[in-house]
């Protein structure tokens, strides 16, 4: 998840979106992750009482994967790609 973050700060142009840059990422795919649990509800394969419960289970999953540890280590790779750029681009120069 580190090496992500990195990656993706060293892609980012602007320092300050690469700063918040990394919460669009986890907003997206928490939706993909709640969304992909809820399809077969939605398409109506399962059972009221078990779509509830796997949807409860699956927003737990969610919260308890991403916070803190995920979401700091995240900002901190974001953080560490950006200062790496600026510093490639000095040497560069």
């Amino acid at each position: 998840m580190f090496a992500v973050a990195v990656g993706a700060g060293l892609a980012m142009e602007g320092e300050r979106m690469a700063a918040l840059g990394f919460l669009p990422s986890h907003f997206i795919s928490t939706f993909l992750f709640v969304l992909t649990l809820s399809v077969p509800n939605l398409l109506g394969l399962t059972d009221m009482a078990l779509s509830v419960s796997i949807e409860n289970i699956s927003l737990l999953i969610v919260f308890w994967s991403q916070f803190p540890f995920g979401i700091l280590l995240s900002m901190f790779g974001s953080w560490t790609g950006v200062f790496l750029r600026i510093r490639l681009r000095v040497s560069e120069e």
